[in-house]
C-alpha cells in the first residue's frame, strides 16, 4: 500500500502488516494516525503525529526525537512498538542496513532500555528508531509534504510515576513541577534531548579551542543553567565571568533599549571569549554586547546560544553555535523565564498564551 493524498492531508491506505512485538516487549504496538497524540506510558513518552510542508532548512530529526518522512513514501499505517525479531533498516547517511538488535548492541544499551526504546514502522518495515535516526527510503524532500513524529515527555504525572526504573528522586520532581506543567502548552525539547545536544556542543568546543583557555562569558540571567552544563561538557581549562545586559524588562518582546547592569570583572585583551546566551531572539542585546566587547581587544569573540529564533531577528547578527532552532513562540524552562518564573523546568516548553497575555497568575 501507499500513502494516498486527499485534499490537504494524507490517508494511509492498507499495506503489508508491520512486524509485531515479541512476548517480552514492553511497548505494545500502537497505531499513530495523523493529528493524534499517542501516549507511551511504558517509556514515559508521548508521540505527536502531524503533516507539514518540509522546508530545506528544516532538520529531519532533532536529537533523534523528531522524525520527518516524505508522505508519499509511507506504506500503510505508521505504528510504534518495541523491537521485534527481524527488525532492520538502512539509516539515512549510514550507507548500510543493520538490524535494530545490532544497533542496540553497538550502542551498549542495557536490555531493559532496549525494550522501552520506540521503534517506528510502516507496512514495509522499520522507518525510524528513537535515538538512532530515520530510514533512508522514506527521507523527506524539500517542498514536499512530510509526516512528522514528535516525541515528548509524557506530561501526565501518574503515567510518569509508573515508568519502569524511575527512582524516587524523579517521581518527587514530577510532583513538584505539576503546577508549572499545567501552564505549558507543549514540550519542544526534553531533558534528554537537551543533555545530548549540550554534550555534543561541549565536545565540539573542546576540539576547536584545544590549546587555548577560553573565557565563557554568561549573559545573565537566562544562561546560567545552560552555561553550567556546557562548561562541564568542555574538557579544557577555561575561565568564566558574567554580564547582565537587558533589553526586555518583564514583557515578552524586546524594547530595543539596551543597558548593562553588571559589567565584566576582568581584562579580556588577547582572550578568546565565548559569549553564552539562552536565546538569540531579536539580536539587539547580543549585537550591542559584541560591539561593546570588541573595543577591549579580545583575541576572538564567538557566540553560543541554547536557542536560535531567526524569525524574530532585528539586528544583523548570527550565532556561531546553537543547540536548537525554535519557532516564533514564547518558550520557557531550562533557565528561560517569563516574569522570573519557570526557569527551573528541566525541559523547554511553549508557554500557554493566556499565561503571558494577562501577565501571569
Amino acid at each position: 500500500g501507499r500513502a494516498v493524498r486527499t485534499g490537504a492531508s494524507v490517508r494511509f491506505c492498507a499495506g503489508a502488516p508491520a512486524s509485531g512485538g515479541g512476548p517480552d516487549a514492553e511497548l505494545p504496538r500502537r497505531a499513530l494516525p495523523l493529528g493524534a497524540v499517542v501516549a507511551l506510558p511504558e517509556a514515559g513518552l508521548q508521540v505527536r503525529c502531524t503533516e507539514k510542508l518540509y522546508r530545506e532548512d528544516q532538520e529531519i530529526y532533532s536529537s533523534f526525537k523528531t522524525f520527518c518522512f516524505q508522505s508519499e513514501k509511507i506504506c500503510g499505517m505508521i505504528t510504534v512498538a518495541s523491537r521485534a525479531p527481524g527488525d532492520a533498516l538502512r539509516l539515512l547517511g549510514r550507507g548500510c542496513t543493520k538490524s535494530v538488535r545490532k544497533l542496540f548492541a553497538e550502542r551498549g544499551l542495557p536490555p531493559a532500555l532496549r525494550w522501552r526504546t520506540p521503534v517506528f514502522s510502516d507496512g514495509a518495515g522499520v522507518i525510524a528508531v528513537e535515538g538512532f535516526g530515520v530510514a533512508e527510503r522514506c527521507a523527506p524532500e524539500p517542498g514536499k509534504m512530510a509526516v512528522c513524529l514528535e516525541l515528548e515527555p509524557l506530561l501526565a504525572g501518574e503515567a510518569a510515576a509508573d515508568r519502569p526504573g524511575q527512582g524516587e528522586k524523579e517521581k518527587k520532581r514530577d510532583t513538584m513541577s505539576d503546577s508549572m506543567r499545567e501552564d505549558i502548552q507543549k514540550v519542544l525539547f526534553s531533558e534528554e534531548e537537551i543533555r545530548e545536544r549540550v554534550r555534543t556542543l561541549g565536545a565540539r568546543l573542546t576540539e576547536e579551542y584545544r590549546g587555548k583557555t577560553p573565557l565563557f562569558l554568561g549573559v545573565l540571567k537566562g544562561c546560567f543553567v545552560f552555561m553550567a552544563d556546557l562548561m562541564r561538557a568542555v574538557e579544557l581549562q577555561c575561565d568564566m565571568d558574567f554580564m547582565a545586559v537587558s533589553s526586555y524588562g518583564s514583557g515578552t518582546s524586546s524594547t530595543g533599549a539596551v543597558r548593562i547592569t553588571k559589567d565584566l570583572g576582568r581584562d579580556i585583551e588577547g582572550t578568546h571569549v565565548i559569549i553564552v546566551e539562552d536565546i538569540l531572539d531579536s539580536g539587539v542585546t547580543l549585537h550591542y554586547l559584541r560591539n561593546y566587547l570588541s573595543y577591549r581587544k579580545p583575541a576572538s569573540i564567538r557566540i553560543v546560544t541554547l536557542l536560535d529564533k531567526p524569525e524574530r531577528r532585528k539586528a544583523d547578527i548570527r550565532a556561531d553555535y546553537f543547540c536548537f532552532r525554535v519557532p516564533d513562540e514564547f518558550v520557557v524552562g531550562y533557565g528561560l523565564d517569563f516574569a522570573e518564573r519557570y526557569r527551573n523546568l528541566p525541559y523547554i516548553g511553549v508557554l500557554k498564551p493566556e499565561i503571558y497575555a494577562v501577565g501571569g497568575a
